[in-house]
């Protein structure tokens, strides 16, 4: 046999099995392409904005300060593509940032989400009315600007009877922020109901560890506001669905006293 005879001994393919096997290499590239195209589209998804609005539990201090609030420590838990930005103030009120003009500042930012905690530090002289007519227009014009509001009941204070017994001082903004929520259909986060649950669970000794300063029931340390940063990510996964997948979620071993 010579070699030009070898050669026309090799079988040939059926032509329809090449066909197929034609079609299945580029329905193979076609499928890379759209995993590629598909992982290029998240990647380009636009930055999410989320301001927060709120007093001294949730503010930035300087570094060295002894006390903290959960906002500082929430901006390490979302992955790149959110962009925080905190405007919280220590000791302010509701009428305090329309009043000082902070919340004009908040719109420029356009964000894309807004938490809104106010509670502790409004005014003696100021009515209940004028609260929730207060929190109305940052709800209103949150919306107006296509930014979505998150209403966040302030925390519970470390109050403790001589037994031993959780009994914080009753808070009536707290009850006022839940009904307005549900009135203007805005989400709330209820960091009030679920502090109070934490305080109690830890008891006296224990919950006075998240303290900013003994003499202090409601300021927070570093490892105060890390447990109040947890319990509002935990509700904010439930109540904002485009955050769901920006959070970084902690792992079983992690030490947070909220996540235990």
């Amino acid at each position: 046999m010579t070699a030009t005879d070898s050669v026309h001994a090799i079988p040939l393919l059926p032509a329809r099995t090449v066909a197929l096997a034609h079609r299945g290499f580029l329905l193979l590239i076609l499928v890379t392409c759209l995993i590629a195209a598909q992982a290029l589209a998240i990647d380009e998804q636009p930055p999410l904005k989320v301001v927060l609005v709120g007093d001294s539990t949730v503010c930035d201090y300087p570094a060295g300060s002894p006390v903290h609030g959960w906002g500082e420590v929430i901006k390490s838990r979302f992955r790149p593509r959110v962009r925080l930005v905190n405007y919280s103030r220590q000791d302010a009120s509701t009428q305090a940032f329309l009043d000082k003009g902070t919340w004009l500042s908040v719109l420029r930012c356009r964000p894309s989400i807004v938490l809104i905690q106010f509670g502790l530090n409004e005014p003696a002289d100021a009515s209940m009315d004028q609260f929730k007519d207060n929190l109305g227009t940052f709800i209103s014009v949150a919306r107006h600007f296509g930014s979505t509001p998150i209403l966040v009941t302030p925390p519970c204070s470390r109050v403790f009877a001589s037994d031993g017994r959780f009994k914080p001082p009753k808070n009536k903004y707290v009850e006022a922020i839940r009904k307005l929520g549900k009135k203007k259909d805005v989400p709330v986060i209820d960091l009030h109901a679920s502090s109070a649950t934490l305080y109690s669970r830890l008891g006296a000794a224990d919950s006075g560890t998240l303290a900013g300063d003994e003499s202090d029931v409601t300021r927070l340390n570093s490892q105060g506001a890390a447990a109040m940063a947890e319990l509002v990510l935990q509700a904010l996964s439930a109540v904002e669905p485009r955050l769901r997948r920006e959070i970084i979620q902690r792992f079983a071993a992690d030490d947070s006293i909220a996540a235990q």
